[in-house]
C-alpha cells in the first residue's frame, strides 16, 4: 500500500446547519517492518533461522541445493559425499 495521503472533501447538510469534514484514507492494521536479511540460503551443518516473522518480504526466499559431489569407489560404485563449503 502506498504511503501517499489522499484527501476527500465531504459536505453533509442537515436541515439548515452545514457540517464540513475532511476524510483521509488510512491503513487498517499494523505496518510491519521490512525484512532486510538474506533471500538466498545455502544449507549448512548448523541450524539456520531467517528472522522473517512479522516482516514484509520483497521476494521469495531461495534455498539452494545441498553442496555435494560424487566419486568412484574401489567396489566399482559411486560414493555420494555431502560437503560443507567454507
Amino acid at each position: 500500500m502506498s504511503d501517499e495521503k489522499k484527501e476527500f472533501d465531504v459536505k453533509i447538510r442537515i436541515r439548515t446547519p452545514t457540517l464540513t469534514a475532511k476524510l483521509y484514507r488510512a491503513a487498517v492494521g499494523t505496518v510491519n517492518e521490512e525484512y532486510d536479511g538474506e533471500y538466498t540460503v545455502i544449507p549448512t551443518l548448523e541450524n539456520q533461522t531467517l528472522a522473517t516473522a512479522d516482516k514484509l518480504m520483497k521476494q521469495d526466499v531461495t534455498v539452494e541445493k545441498i553442496p555435494h559431489y560424487e566419486v568412484s569407489n574401489n567396489a566399482g560404485g559411486t560414493t555420494f559425499i555431502i560437503a560443507e563449503i567454507n
